[in-house]
């Protein structure tokens, strides 16, 4: 029979190390036993300390929703002994709630009211979170709050509950979670706004993707160095939120499953259990530079295919840029010492598949009408919303060139984009390029 782990110091403990009892919610299984000065007695039915703040000691992670005690059973009364259940020490904040609450609750900032980000509040909000969304437009949140849809085809509501605001101090101030989800070309402005009214142990989650031109910082980096140099006083902790998930798609509520990724494994850990549910499955990731990577390159690779299908080609040619698509990603990733694992994932080739190949797809749409010969500004207002491979481009030739990666999908889109060469021609030179092996060697090529 396996033995039990109990507290070192207390031969008067009598709760499991980790262990969650039988019928109770789904948080108990976050149960962590940590070594202590005495809790008060408390008569109680069950009651739980559930800490809300940063520990110092474990390497700048976050403690929220993963420390939790049961003090006593129903008509009891129990005095936990000494030495057992630390939950003060090294904390700045202890709150006494139910667990289960606290996971199922957070406050969640949104700073971007595009589809995107109105698509991820509404699935917060009905995961029972207190969501309020920030727009930088006061005609949009008007517009918003007299219809209470998202502006997607089939006009997907917004629940009531959601607040809207143009304030980023309304947004972000008292937060357990700040999502960014704005064009990648804000975030650094986005961060600087949002840092003075941070609190030190909020959770930054990124779900913009992208690469900055000229540092080739992921969104990630950029909101980091943000936060950090205008606030002294808080080491961020940053999440890449990514993966396959079209905002026409989690707006409808289909199943979707992206990628929690973070330098902090209880910060993945966090955001993957108050995210996920029965319409968001959320895995998680340590390497957060692959993962942002792959996000913001797969949209490169996207335009390719639309060329394609803007000059009459067909699945045959998806499917090869697709495949050598992934074989440039793999090798810029593999240069800057990216997780190989992390090239089969969502983030990666699971992304690369749905941007690619979805005409909910941006990018997509925006290749195709280059291939058909629309001017790259025109093609963009046709769209009518960012189209982040674009901005993505010259930062991944720049990354490119730096590591001294042969990207030549990229190189070519860059080519058509710029009005260098038409994309008749840019197949001709793919097609010419001198004869290679398919397999390891390639992508270390």
């Amino acid at each position: 029979m396996r033995q039990e782990r109990r507290c070192s110091q207390s031969a008067h403990c009598r709760r499991p190390y980790g262990r969650a009892s039988r019928g109770t919610d789904k948080a108990y299984r976050y149960l962590r036993c940590r070594e202590s000065r005495t809790i008060p007695q408390i008569r109680c039915s069950y009651f739980y300390y559930f800490v809300n703040s940063r520990n110092k000691s474990d390497r700048g992670g976050l403690q929220i929703g993963l420390t939790a005690f049961l003090v006593a059973p129903e008509s009891a009364a129990f005095s936990p002994p000494r030495a057992c259940h630390n939950l003060t020490n090294g904390f700045t904040r202890l709150q006494e709630v139910v667990v289960a609450e606290a996971v199922r609750c957070a406050r969640v900032g949104v700073l971007g009211s595009g589809a995107w980000g109105l698509a991820l509040a509404r699935l917060f909000s009905n995961e029972g979170h207190d969501v309020v969304v920030w727009s930088e437009s006061e005609q949009v949140v008007e517009h918003l709050e007299a219809t209470r849809t998202i502006p997607l085809p089939g006009d997907p509501d917004l629940p009531a509950k959601i607040a809207l605001t143009t304030s980023v101090e309304e947004a972000v101030a008292e937060k357990d979670v700040v999502v960014f989800v704005t064009s990648s070309r804000f975030v650094r402005s986005m961060a600087a706004a949002a840092a003075p009214y941070l609190r030190p142990d909020t959770v930054l989650v990124c779900a913009t993707k992208g690469l900055e031109e000229g540092t080739f910082d992921t969104m990630t980096e950029v909101i980091a160095g943000e936060v950090a140099r205008l606030r002294p006083d808080v080491e961020p902790v940053t999440v890449a939120l990514s993966g396959p998930s079209h905002a026409e798609e989690v707006a409808f509520d289909m199943p979707t499953c992206i990628v929690a990724a973070s330098h902090s494994e209880e910060a993945a850990l966090l955001v993957q259990r108050l995210f996920s549910g029965d319409v968001l499955r959320v895995y998680t990731s340590a390497d957060i530079h692959g993962v942002e990577l792959c996000g913001a390159i797969k949209n490169v690779i996207a335009l390719a295919c639309g060329i394609a299908r803007g000059l009459g080609f067909g699945d045959n040619s998806s499917a090869a840029l697709i495949t050598r698509g992934l074989a440039e990603m793999r090798r810029l990733g593999t240069a800057l010492g990216c997780d190989q694992e992390t090239f089969f994932g969502l983030a990666c080739t699971g992304d690369l598949v749905v941007t690619a190949g979805s005409l909910h797809s941006r990018n997509l749409r925006c290749g195709r009408m280059l291939g058909e010969g629309v001017p790259v500004d025109e093609a963009v207002a046709k769209v009518g919303a960012v189209v982040e491979g674009l901005n993505a481009l010259p930062a991944v030739l720049e990354l490119a060139a730096h590591c001294g990666v042969e990207m030549p999908i990229c190189e070519m889109v860059d080519l058509v984009v710029s009005g260098k060469i038409a994309p008749e021609e840019a197949t001709g030179l793919l097609m010419g390029r001198e004869l290679k092996p398919e397999g390891p060697a390639a992508y270390e090529a």
